[in-house]
């Protein structure tokens, strides 16, 4: 049962674990959707199994923010096993009444202000045209950012990663 009337079904903010047993992944598929609509909505969801299509069918279809697969929850989801940023504070984005579904970082608790200076002319823009022009920088601002986060990371296979992704989106030109 899900709900009011059994308490292991709702959030649980301590080291206690509500265990459910199904007879098959289709019913266990269903059951985490009822216990995430229950109380969960864009949390964290932990699934070990060696079969990716089994574990896509959970990653794909269930209101989650994280999915960590053959892995700790405990330890994934706040990134020591799983590569997510490293966070003690898990959001659950605009589906669990959220304004992000990221692992929130000191990042996340600054206040940044920002002056802009305009890089173009209002004139120069053609509203009445809806392609979304990137430029070099743009693709090198994405890089750079993704840089700071993972360093781990070549710039150079991040660049590809970023210029093939961008060639798949409609009404994008590159300059």
């Amino acid at each position: 049962e899900v709900g009011p009337n059994e308490l292991l079904s709702g959030e649980k903010l301590c080291p206690i674990l509500g265990f459910y047993t199904v007879d098959n992944w289709v019913d266990a598929c269903e059951l985490s959707i009822a216990l995430l609509q229950y109380m969960g909505m864009g949390h964290t969801l932990a699934i070990h199994s060696q079969n990716e299509s089994v574990v896509m069918e959970f990653a794909l279809k269930k209101p989650i923010s994280r999915i960590v697969w053959n892995t700790p929850s405990t330890h994934g989801a706040v990134g020591i096993t799983t590569g997510l940023a490293p966070a003690l504070t898990l959001s659950c984005g605009t589906m669990g009444g959220s304004s992000t579904a990221d692992n929130v970082t000191p990042y996340h608790l600054l206040n940044i202000k920002r002056l802009c200076l305009g890089i173009r002319e209002p004139e120069e823009l053609d509203f009445g045209d809806t392609e979304a022009v990137l430029q070099r920088q743009d693709v090198e601002r994405i890089i750079r950012q993704v840089l700071c986060r993972s360093p781990e990371k070549d710039a150079k296979e991040i660049e590809s990663i970023v210029w093939e992704t961008l060639k798949r989106l409609p009404k994008v030109s590159m300059k």
